[in-house]
């Protein structure tokens, strides 16, 4: 099955990239590289996922890429693209996180509810954001709604 792990390059995202494929997942990658942490660190942690076969990664803001292109054919989406840093994101830090956290979420919720990805292809997310107004979105889209909290078996190391 394809997969699609936004905020891949992160710590979370590259194990769990790794873990899918070792699990015999097809992994499409996306991450923006945001500044919060050194370049040079993000890509360390993409060598394990782009060491293994069925990995590909494309470099962008989910904001701005052709999600419809992108979720095609894909069974399954861990969405965990966000701004980092929780104490900055109040202040004059609000808008990075507003865009990197709420914005790119919606892009994906948008894609379900207008662009036609149906529940079928796209079945489960995996959200950083647990809103009520997330989950009803979700549901009504026919997709499951995988709080990130209730989440952390799926790579089985964040304790």
């Amino acid at each position: 099955m394809k997969v699609v792990v936004t905020g891949v390059a992160g710590f979370i995202g590259s194990h769990l990239a790794e873990s899918l494929l070792a699990d015999g997942q097809e992994v499409l990658g996306v991450d923006a590289f945001v500044d919060y942490y050194p370049r040079a660190q993000k890509e360390r942690n993409l060598e394990g996922p782009r060491s293994r076969p069925g990995f590909s990664f494309v470099e962008g803001r989910v904001q701005d890429l052709d999600l419809s292109l992108l979720l095609s054919g894909v069974g399954q989406i861990y969405h965990l693209a966000a701004q980092a840093g929780v104490r900055a994101s109040w202040g004059r830090e609000f808008a990075a996180y507003t865009e990197h956290n709420v914005l790119a979420t919606q892009r994906f919720l948008d894609t379900y509810a207008t662009e036609g990805v149906r529940p079928s292809i796209a079945r489960e997310v995996l959200a950083e954001l647990s809103t009520p107004a997330v989950a009803a979105c979700l549901t009504k889209s026919g997709a499951r709604c995988v709080v990130a909290e209730q989440a952390r078996h799926l790579v089985g190391f964040v304790q």
